[in-house]
């Protein structure tokens, strides 16, 4: 069973908060055990000026026979036009394994029917690795899409590439 709860509050103009806290058991009949996992967190969303969001957000979470965990993200969003925008987040994560990583994102719709974006990925911690990656969407008209995407990891070193044809059709 799971229990959920969520509060929202705007705490003052252009900052708001979100109280999150969820309870969930799970029980085995195979073996006869059971185990829970508990989760509290908190986002705080300010709106720096017109088109320039952060959010804060920290987390704890504990589930039966392991330490706990805290994870904290830090998010810029800036919509510099209709047509381009920046996102960029930085998270750390505090558990039996520490981590961090830094997230940077570009996108730019070029026309009403064509997108395309560019994100960054560098993991800091525990191992060294970045991952670039490329998407470019094109609708063609409103029964066919084209998505291609494509992305550089390095460590190891690999690639991918992807692209992938929709076409939607209705009967009458």
């Amino acid at each position: 069973y799971n229990y959920n709860l969520q509060m929202n509050a705007a705490i003052y103009h252009d900052l708001d908060a979100r109280l999150n806290a969820s309870y969930a058991k799970t029980d085995n009949e195979r073996d006869q055990s059971s185990s829970d996992t508990k989760s509290t967190g908190l986002v705080l969303t300010a709106r720096l000026i017109p088109g320039l969001t952060a959010d804060f957000s920290g987390t704890y979470t504990k589930s039966s026979g392991q330490s706990g965990s805290i994870a904290t993200v830090l998010t810029a969003n800036w919509r510099m036009s209709e047509e381009l925008s920046l996102n960029s987040s930085y998270r750390q994560t505090w558990a039996s394994q520490n981590s961090n990583s830094i997230y940077l994102a570009l996108a730019w719709a070029m026309t009403r029917n064509m997108q395309v974006s560019i994100s960054h990925n560098y993991v800091i911690s525990p191992e060294h690795s970045h991952v670039t990656a490329l998407d470019w969407r094109w609708t063609i008209n409103r029964h066919i899409s084209l998505l291609t995407s494509g992305s550089l990891l390095s460590a190891p070193s690999s690639w991918a590439f992807n692209s992938r044809l929709n076409s939607r059709f209705t009967m009458l």
